[in-house]
């Protein structure tokens, strides 16, 4: 029954064409939100010696990055299309780590200081 479903549907000749100039235009005004963004989140999180403001600015600088993967990928071969989306990924997981660490080194020094030992 799934697969007359199926067939049925790819029988209407639905698709989406989507230009690559109109992915592009998109992909690149989401690139220069995200990397003001960032500038703005990252410098208010290291004057406020924020956390949550640095890991934000670490998930802007994260979009801002796919974004320019992505740029790069549009139109491209489908071979393309799967390296940008491996290298966005590792990316992703490399910002998390630093966060994790950062949040790590926060413990340690916070009980150090509270110890009273610098």
């Amino acid at each position: 029954m799934a697969n007359a479903k199926n067939q049925r549907m790819s029988d209407c000749d639905c698709s989406i064409e989507v230009d690559s100039r109109e992915q592009s235009g998109v992909l690149r005004a989401l690139l220069v939100v995200n990397a003001i963004m960032f500038v703005a989140e990252i410098t208010a999180g290291i004057i406020a010696e924020s956390t949550g403001l640095i890991a934000d600015s670490l998930d802007m600088l994260s979009d801002a990055t796919v974004y320019a993967i992505g740029l790069y990928a549009v139109g491209g071969r489908t071979e393309v299309k799967i390296r940008a989306a491996s290298i966005s990924g590792y990316f992703q997981i490399a910002l998390a780590l630093g966060v994790a660490i950062e949040i790590g080194r926060r413990l340690i020094w916070v009980r150090r200081c509270s110890d009273g030992a610098l």
